[in-house]
C-alpha cells in the first residue's frame, strides 16, 4: 500500500482554484515516487487535454517523463494489464508518471450492465477495488486517473478499499474550469502528438465538446489553430469508429489529412491514411483500404516510424487476408512480426504469431498454425493478455478440432471458457460454449451437445450478439435432428433463418436447405 500521502484539494470555485490544482498536480510529479494514486475531476473533455498536453510539457521541463493512456470502452477489460502493457511500450524512464483517460465510460456501462457481481458493484468498479494490491505490486509509477464528477462519484461509492488509497485530488471540473481566466492560463500550451491514441478516446461526452472545437476554430488561420482542428477532428474520427459509425469516422478523417498536409504534419499525415484505411476496410472497400494502408507505409519508412511500419504493413496483411490472398497475407505478417520483435513490442509480436496461425490455419496448414498459436500463447501469457490468452486457446481448440482430437479440442475450449468468465468477457464466453457444443455434438454427446448451445443461446440474447444467437439456435437444430426430433430441429432452424436472412449471413442458404430437407421429411 502506498504510504506517501499528499494533500488533497477541496473543489473551487474560480479559475484561481483551477491554477492551484494545476500546479498541486505538477507538484505532486514531482515529489511521488513508485506508485501513488491521484484523481483528476474534469467535466470538459476539450479542457482535459489542454490540461494533459501541458502538463506532459511542464513536467518534461522539470525532468520528469509522463505517459497518457487512454482506454477504449470495454467494462470486461484487465484494468492492471492494460495499463502494464502501455507502460512497457511507451519505454518510460524514471522519475516517471502515468495519466489514465477513458476509465468513465466503463464506470457507466459496467454500472448500467443488468448482471451485477454478488456483492452488487459493477463489475468492471468491483474488479479494480479487488485488484488495488496488483496495482501498487505491479504499477511502478504514480497514477493519475482522469474522471468525471459522475464517474468519480460511482468510482467512490464503490470501490471504498481502492478509494482509500487516494493520495491526491485536482479539480477542473464545473463552473471553475468555465470561467475564461483559466482557458487564458493555458494559452501557448503545447498540442498533444499528432498520433491521438487508436485505442480510441471513448469518453462519453467528448462528441459534442469535439464539435464545439470546430466551430470555435473554423476560422482560425494560425498553425495553433489549425492544429488543435487537426486533433479534434482525428479524435472524432475514432469517435465515430468505435462507435460503428464508420463512414462518419471516414469523413473526420479525410479533414484530419487534409489539415495534416497544410501543417506539413507527415507523422500525423501517415496516421490518418492509416485510419482511413481502416474506415475503408469496415465499410467492406478492401481494395481502397490497400491504397491508403500503403501510402501510410511510405511515410512511415520515410520518417523512420518503425512501430506505424509495422502496424501498416499489419493492416496490409489483414486486408489481404480479408481478400483470401493468405499467402501475401503472410508476407505482411512475417514483415510486421520482424519489426515487432526489433522494436520489443511484444502485444504486437503477438498479435502477429496469432495472425500466422490463423493464415496457416485457413491454408489447411493445421500442425503450422498451432506452432504459431502455441508461440502466442506463450507471450499472452508472458504479458498477462488474459484475453488474448483466451483467443489463443479458442483457435488451438479449433485446430485439434479440425485434426480430429476432440477431446484435446474440449480441453482447450474449457480453459477458454474459463478465462472468458474470469474477465466478466460474455461474448467469448459464448463463442466457448458454441465450441464445446460442437465438439460434444461431434463425439455422440447430443444432450450434452444441447445443454451448452442452449447457455450460448442464452448470452447472445443477453448481450445483443444476433450472429451469435443465430448459430446457437441452428446448431441446436442440428443437435435436435440427430436425435430424430424433427419439429424441434425446424423449429430452432426456422429462427435461425429468420435471423440469417436479417443480418444477411451466409448461413441463411446452408439453413435453408436443411429446413427444406427436414420438411419433406416430417
Amino acid at each position: 500500500m502506498p504510504t506517501k500521502q499528499l494533500s488533497e484539494s477541496q473543489p473551487g470555485a474560480g479559475p484561481g482554484a483551477a491554477v492551484s490544482s494545476y500546479n498541486r498536480l505538477l507538484a505532486f510529479f514531482d515529489l511521488a515516487t513508485g506508485f501513488n494514486l491521484a484523481v483528476a475531476r474534469c467535466n470538459i473533455p476539450a479542457l482535459r487535454w489542454q490540461l494533459i498536453g501541458r502538463a506532459i510539457h511542464d513536467a518534461g521541463e522539470r525532468g520528469v517523463h509522463i505517459t497518457h493512456i487512454s482506454l477504449s470502452g470495454d467494462a470486461n477489460k484487465d484494468f492492471v494489464t492494460d495499463v502494464k502493457e502501455s507502460i512497457r511500450e511507451s519505454n518510460l524512464i524514471a522519475p516517471a508518471a502515468v495519466m489514465v483517460t477513458g476509465i468513465d465510460p466503463l464506470i457507466y456501462k459496467a454500472s448500467a450492465r443488468k448482471s451485477k457481481r454478488g456483492d452488487g458493484r459493477p463489475a468492471f468498479v468491483a474488479r479494480l477495488n479487488f485488484d488495488r494490491e496488483r496495482l501498487a505490486r505491479e504499477l511502478p509509477h504514480p497514477l493519475v486517473l482522469w474522471l468525471e464528477s459522475e464517474a468519480l462519484n460511482l468510482f467512490l461509492k464503490e470501490a471504498p478499499d481502492l478509494a482509500q488509497w487516494i493520495s491526491a485530488q485536482f479539480d477542473f471540473g464545473g463552473p471553475a474550469a468555465e470561467i475564461p481566466d483559466f482557458p487564458r492560463f493555458l494559452r501557448g500550451q503545447p498540442e498533444l502528438p499528432s498520433k491521438i491514441s487508436n485505442r480510441a478516446l471513448n469518453e462519453i461526452g467528448d462528441l459534442d465538446a469535439l464539435l464545439s472545437v470546430l466551430k470555435t476554430t473554423r476560422r482560425v488561420r494560425s498553425i495553433h489553430g489549425r492544429r488543435r482542428r487537426f486533433s479534434a477532428w482525428y479524435a472524432l474520427g475514432e469517435r465515430y469508429f468505435w462507435l460503428g459509425n464508420a463512414d462518419d469516422a471516414r469523413k473526420a478523417w479525410m479533414e484530419a489529412l487534409k489539415l495534416s498536409k497544410r501543417l506539413d504534419d507527415r507523422r500525423g499525415e501517415g496516421n490518418a491514411l492509416g485510419n482511413l484505411g481502416l474506415a475503408y476496410a469496415d465499410l467492406g472497400e478492401t481494395r481502397k483500404a490497400i491504397e491508403f494502408y500503403v501510402q501510410h507505409l511510405a511515410i512511415a519508412r520515410e520518417i523512420g516510424d518503425r512501430r506505424g511500419e509495422g502496424n501498416a504493413l499489419g493492416n496490409l496483411g489483414n486486408a489481404y487476408a480479408d481478400l483470401g490472398e493468405t499467402r501475401k497475407a503472410i508476407e505482411f505478417y512475417v514483415q510486421h512480426l520482424a519489426i515487432a520483435r526489433e522494436i520489443g513490442d511484444r502485444r504486437g509480436e503477438g498479435s502477429d504469431l496469432g495472425n500466422l496461425g490463423n493464415a496457416y490455419a485457413r491454408l489447411g496448414e493445421t500442425r503450422k498454425a498451432i506452432e504459431f498459436y502455441e508461440q502466442h500463447l506463450a507471450i499472452a501469457r508472458e504479458i498477462g493478455d488474459r484475453r488474448g490468452e483466451g483467443a489463443d486457446l479458442g483457435n488451438l481448440g479449433n485446430a485439434y478440432a479440425r485434426l480430429g482430437e476432440t477431446r484435446k479440442a474440449i480441453q482447450f475450449y474449457e480453459q477458454d471458457l474459463a478465462i472468458a468468465r474470469e474477465i466478466g468477457d460474455r461474448r467469448g464466453e459464448g463463442s466457448a460454449l458454441g465450441n464445446l457444443g460442437v465438439a460434444y455434438a461431434r463425439l455422440g454427446e447430443t444432450r450434452k451437445a444441447i445443454e451448452v448451445h442452449q447457455q450460448a443461446l442464452a448470452i447472445a440474447r443477453e448481450i445483443g450478439g444476433r450472429q451469435g444467437e443465430g448459430s446457437a439456435l441452428g446448431n441446436l437444430g442440428n443437435a435436435y435432428a440427430a436425435l430424430g426430433e424433427t419439429r424441434k430441429a425446424i423449429s430452432m432452424w426456422e429462427q435461425a433463418l429468420k435471423i440469417f436472412v436479417d443480418i444477411e449471413d451466409p448461413n441463411a442458404a446452408k439453413v435453408r436447405q436443411m429446413l427444406a430437407e427436414a420438411r419433406k421429411r416430417s
